[in-house]
């Protein structure tokens, strides 16, 4: 058996950044959509994933300098503010410890910046569950997912004896329909505003047995048959 996270908001709650980073955005005198529009900006750029906290601060900057409404914001302060805002998922870390135990393969797939994804896998102290060499990470946001896991299993890649844990249903479709065999369980973050449940429902509907969601990752075990 192979087991395969995605990380942000699946493992990781990637939200709790995010509402973190307005909330920082706003004491410089911007309002949350402008916080949130600071953020599309300097998260997505021809089709890759680009945020960094550097990167976001060239954004912030930007805007703090043509509205004259402060100094300029250094990376790590921005770092030291999320910092106390870490937080990994619901069950995650009993599932991670439960599938070591058994010596079951598990890999890490997470969508992001290389650097910045490492630093928040270290922060959450999830690093210490995969080796090195199975985590992986890709800025292609519509095939990047699919083109790590046929380099990771081969071209030849099914899905067969495959179970992912993700959190998109838009992106989890279509690595459904790319891999046949793959299952996939899907944590549904409630404050993540991007999808609603309907979204979800429609996909187990559409899969079935291939695919369920969770509030949280504490039904991991029963989803894989493990104990």
């Amino acid at each position: 058996m192979n087991v395969v996270f995605d990380f942000d908001n699946t493992l990781f709650e990637a939200e709790r950044l995010k509402f973190a980073l307005y909330g920082f955005v706003e004491t410089y005198g911007f309002s949350q959509e402008d916080a949130k529009e600071m953020y599309r900006l300097s998260r997505d750029l021809d089709g890759h994933v680009t945020f960094s906290p550097e990167r976001f601060c060239e954004v912030l900057n930007v805007a703090i300098e043509k509205k004259q409404q402060g100094t300029s914001v250094d990376p790590s302060f921005v770092r030291e503010h999320l910092m106390h805002h870490v937080g990994v998922v619901t069950g995650a870390i009993e599932l991670l410890t439960l599938l070591k135990e058994k010596n079951i393969s598990m890999y890490l797939l997470s969508l992001g910046v290389s650097e910045w994804q490492h630093e928040k896998v270290k922060m959450s102290g999830i690093d210490v569950f995969f080796a090195s060499d199975r985590i992986h990470y890709t800025t292609h946001v519509q095939e990047g997912k699919i083109i790590a896991l046929r380099s990771i299993f081969g071209e030849n890649f099914t899905g067969e004896n495959t179970y992912l844990f993700n959190d998109k249903p838009d992106e989890t479709k279509v690595l459904l329909a790319s891999f046949p065999e793959l299952h996939v369980y899907l944590r549904c973050d409630v404050t993540d505003m991007r999808y609603v449940r309907a979204d979800f429902d429609e996909l187990v509907n559409e899969y079935g047995d291939r695919a369920m969601y969770a509030d949280d990752l504490t039904h991991g075990a029963a989803f894989l048959h493990i104990s």
